[in-house]
């Protein structure tokens, strides 16, 4: 991902190429409009925004320099390097603040930036404080059974996890970690997996701590099982459960040798660790660090099954006023308003459970935050009432972030030439010529090196990451805004100049203090879409504003310009605008709108892009049905005859059984019509006679109000979906949110370089959405990979000399199959199973 320019035109273009194809319509105007309509900025999508990530201030330590300034045990550093933090890593002066206040019995608070390492700020306390425990002799473990694993023995009872362990190691909660979101634990779970659990950890806990192990886990709906032990199915339930985190465990461990990256063990728990296996094994011997949420923290102080996890602790506190509890509450900021005070008074719920009140020495508190300040008294005010503890024993750390030298002369406007050649010369030469002829229009030493070395030098020779990073530090800004802030100007120079910038400074690296390639600058590119909404267009088919040109041989299309949003009347010929539908079968258009009746004549409504009956405002909003009894259907035929017709006259006429009426039958027809275009007016009429400014054609009625306001049958096909689960082939052009997170994670992880580094992680704010894009998007996947080879196997059939595939009682014609494409293109009839109903 080298390119973010391009980057964001894959994800574009192949949000378009979907958009063309089950939103596909039968009028090349339309299509070519509705493109130029929506691929811009505002509509489905916002230029990219950039923001500079500056690096932050070293403390030119490395952990083990930081434990001799500190007085933290030595040993730190060597177990650090098993996992935690590298032994030739310089450790942020933000990281060793933190760190020397948290020893110094003040309450921190960090409040750097996303990637700023925070969760080395608690992490490195709460394991000195482990490392110093334990060195104080925690016992000699004895033998652990040989069905410690017991859950592969039939009829064998349970084994409590640490029933090896002496009774000089007491078992007790030493750092509690509290998200907000489980999704947050599921996340640190890996970092302390790589820290506790990594062969080279272990090794060293072997070698160092007589065998010793720090004991960590989550306590969180996932954890196996819930319910008390006495219950046989419960115990069944853990025995599986247990079956399946080692069989997972070894596949993780196959895959990591097959591709010779030991962090995929990261992802999953081994048994044979020191990760609590169960509920109960928490409940019996809490374990050293325990991972949880306020909800489920709530829930285990009220309940009696847990007592023991804060007895235990309270016993460990009472036993040696050296032993320190850390309380690590990440996200602080999100706790606000009514629900930061529940959050609040359970903390002190907590503390009173084990005996601490807030001040207490052996009381340690580190939180993370986006919005504290040290300087703004309100913000001293929220800590005090959130933690109950005195404001002056708070300290606020901030990330300090690194400062580059200006440049000469005040800007980087001399160099404007040279940077927009560079654009186009990482678009017509290799990385390595263009990088060369940067470095030599800039004048800068190009001794023979990797491009990145030199883009790095090169840039840093004439300065150029201060005004970049300068601009980025009041907001993410558009390459525009870039151009404007730099070049002083955003024409078509300047816009160029400022994409060779950034795209030198994402190819841009240096060594660090351990070797690794890091960029001086990095950025966060930030792409923002959302979903296609409904379209709307004017009645008039003559319409001047129209921009889509029909193609040599194609039809007219029978509406005018399109619209993004609704609005009463066209701006270019003063006709109604009413919601532009479509058949999804046929690609042939409709119009729809919601009813008002003409008081004046019977069998005619005006109708209108939105709802009049603004009363009903308020109900409507928790319903997106649309029924007859509100909303009309017409299909401007223009002269083009139904697929069907019957003997009660120019009309088709089918009938259906209603589920919502007991069972009633309705009757449904296609009924002559004309739209006046300027009034917006719709009234039945014999015949098919044209009228100047009027639109003729037929639209959909029923014999009751509460039918869906969507046919069953198209008009112009003749598709019938009565029986399938939308219910209607007329459909609104607005696309549903699962289908296109899907096809933006696939478009996105094309673009992803592959290897052990690549993931994509998906957020949402709603708990149901959630849910269903955990299971939605893998289903998706799967369905789509299914059709791509059932597309290409039946390419390779079509090879033959039989034309057609009988599958069943019906026939596929190969020529439908030659329009079908796997990654935005879907037939013009929907033969393949899956599609159906997918928006």
């Amino acid at each position: 991902m080298d390119n973010p320019f391009d980057v964001f035109d894959e994800i574009r273009q192949a949000y378009l190429r979907y958009l063309d194809s089950p939103f596909r319509l039968r009028y090349d105007a339309l299509l070519d409009e509705r493109r130029r309509l929506l691929d811009a900025d505002r509509q489905l999508y916002r230029d990219p925004l950039f923001e500079p990530v500056l690096p932050y201030e070293s403390s030119n330590l490395t952990l083990s320099q930081a434990c001799a300034r500190l007085g933290a045990p030595p040993d730190l550093a060597n177990f650090a390097a098993r996992g935690l933090f590298p032994s030739s890593r310089l450790l942020h002066r933000h990281q060793l603040e933190a760190w020397e206040a948290c020893r110094a019995g003040q309450a921190v608070v960090v409040t750097a930036g996303t990637g700023s390492g925070k969760t080395e700020c608690f992490l490195i306390p709460i394991f000195a404080a482990l490392l110093e425990e334990s060195a104080r002799g925690w016992g000699i473990l004895r033998p652990t059974s040989p069905n410690r694993f017991w859950w592969n023995a039939r009829r064998q009872q349970r084994i409590r996890q640490r029933e090896h362990e002496p009774i000089e190691r007491p078992a007790a909660v030493r750092a509690l970690l509290i998200y907000p979101l489980n999704a947050l634990v599921e996340d640190q779970l890996g970092r302390i997996r790589e820290a506790c659990d990594s062969a080279p950890a272990l090794d060293w806990l072997d070698q160092n701590r007589a065998g010793h192990r720090f004991w960590f886990g989550r306590y969180t709906g996932a954890t196996p099982v819930s319910g008390p032990e006495t219950i046989p199915t419960k115990r069944t339930e853990l025995r599986r459960r247990l079956r399946q985190i080692e069989a997972e465990c070894a596949r993780a461990q196959a895959s990591a040798i097959v591709r010779n990256d030991p962090r995929i063990l990261d992802y999953f728990q081994d048994p044979n660790g020191s990760e609590m296996w169960s509920r109960w094994d928490v409940q019996e011997s809490p374990p050293d660090i325990l991972i949880t949420n306020y909800s489920m923290l709530n829930i285990m102080l009220m309940r009696s099954v847990e007592t023991n996890i804060f007895d235990a602790t309270r016993r460990w506190l009472d036993a040696d006023h050296r032993n320190l509890f850390h309380l690590v509450v990440d996200e602080l900021h999100s706790y606000r308003g009514t629900p930061g005070t529940e959050v609040g008074y359970l903390l002190r719920a907590l503390l009173d459970r084990l005996g601490l009140n807030p001040d207490s020495p052996q009381l340690r508190i580190i939180s993370t935050s986006a919005s504290i300040n040290q300087n703004d008294p309100a913000s001293l005010t929220y800590l005090e009432q959130f933690f109950g503890r005195n404001p002056s024993t708070f300290t606020v750390i901030p990330g300090y972030q690194a400062a580059f030298p200006q440049p000469q002369g005040g800007g980087l406007g001399a160099w404007m030439p040279t940077l927009a050649a560079l654009d186009a010369d990482l678009d017509r030469v290799d990385e390595d010529l263009a990088s060369r002829n940067f470095a030599s229009a800039v004048g800068a030493a190009s001794s023979p090196s990797m491009p990145s070395r030199v883009f790095a030098d090169s840039l840093e020779y004439i300065r150029a990451f201060e005004p970049v990073a300068r601009v980025g530090a009041v907001a993410p800004f558009t390459i525009r805004r870039l151009a404007t802030d730099l070049f002083g100007s955003d024409g078509n120079i300047e816009v160029s100049a400022a994409r060779g910038i950034v795209r030198a400074m994402v190819l841009a690296r240096r060594q660090d203090s351990e070797g690794r390639e890091v960029a001086p600058l990095p950025f966060r590119v930030h792409y923002f879409f959302h979903n296609a909404g409904r379209l709307w267009a004017c009645v008039n088919p003559s319409c001047p504003g129209r921009t889509g040109a029909t193609r040599p041989g194609g039809q007219p299309p029978p509406v005018g310009r399109l619209y993004p949003e609704p609005r009463p009347r066209c701006d270019s010929c003063n006709a109604r605008v009413l919601e532009l539908l479509y058949c999804q079968p046929c690609g042939e258009v409709f119009l729809g709108g919601y009813r008002k009746d003409d008081v004046n004549t019977n069998n005619a409504w005006y109708l209108s892009p939105d709802y009049p009956n603004l009363e009903r405002v308020p109900d409507k909003s928790a319903s997106l049905k649309r029924t007859f009894g509100e909303y009309l259907v017409f299909w401007p035929a223009y002269g083009k005859p139904l697929i069907r017709s019957t003997h009660r006259g120019p009309r088709w006429v089918w009938s259906e059984t209603s589920q919502n009426t007991a069972f009633a039958t309705l009757n449904l027809e296609w009924t002559p019509a004309v739209l006046y275009q300027t009034e917006g007016r719709l009234a039945k009429r014999p015949g098919n006679q044209r009228q100047p400014d009027t639109t003729s054609g037929f639209m959909f009625e029923a014999s009751s109000d509460e039918v869906n306001a969507f046919p069953s049958k198209c008009p112009h096909c003749g598709a019938d979906w009565k029986r399938r689960r939308v219910g209607s082939p007329v459909r609104d052009l607005g696309s549903g949110f699962q289908r296109i997170v899907q096809l933006l994670c696939d478009a996105l992880m094309r673009e992803m370089p592959t290897g052990p580094g690549r993931k994509l992680v998906l957020f949402s704010d709603s708990r149901q959405d959630a849910a269903k894009l955990s299971t939605g998007i893998k289903r998706d996947h799967y369905l789509d990979t299914v059709r791509q080879i059932a597309f290409r196997e039946l390419q390779t059939q079509a090879t033959r000399t039989d034309t057609t595939y009988r599958k069943g009682p019906r026939k596929i014609n190969f020529h439908r199959f030659s329009q079908i494409g796997c990654n935005g293109v879907v037939p013009s009839r929907q033969y393949l199973a899956g599609f159906e109903g997918e928006r």
